[in-house]
């Protein structure tokens, strides 16, 4: 239930993120952040945001990731999905930030 009303409440969430299937399933993602190569692991819904997020932004995932990193206190895979929930959010008016 909870699903289906984030998916309305932000029409941007790309159309393949199904949250069903394989869509579902935790992928690695290697990248190097201030010259320190590390992985995240994060469902296919939250990398693909992410990467629009970016993309909106004009900057890259891992440029996003960076700045992401920099401000975190927690986990970085777990502070990468607080963020797009963030942004989800605040595109429903509802953002945690504010």
């Amino acid at each position: 239930m909870l699903r289906g009303a984030f998916l309305k409440c932000v029409p941007q969430f790309p159309a393949s993120c199904k949250i069903e299937g394989k869509n579902r399933m935790m992928t690695k993602h290697s990248l190097t952040i201030a010259g320190h190569v590390t992985s995240v692991s994060l469902e296919n819904p939250f990398w693909q945001t992410l990467k629009m997020i970016a993309q909106e932004r004009g900057c890259s995932a891992q440029a996003l990731i960076a700045e992401i990193d920099q401000n975190r206190t927690e986990n970085l895979s777990s502070a990468i999905r607080v963020f797009v929930l963030d942004w989800a959010l605040v595109q429903a008016g509802r953002g945690l930030s504010e």
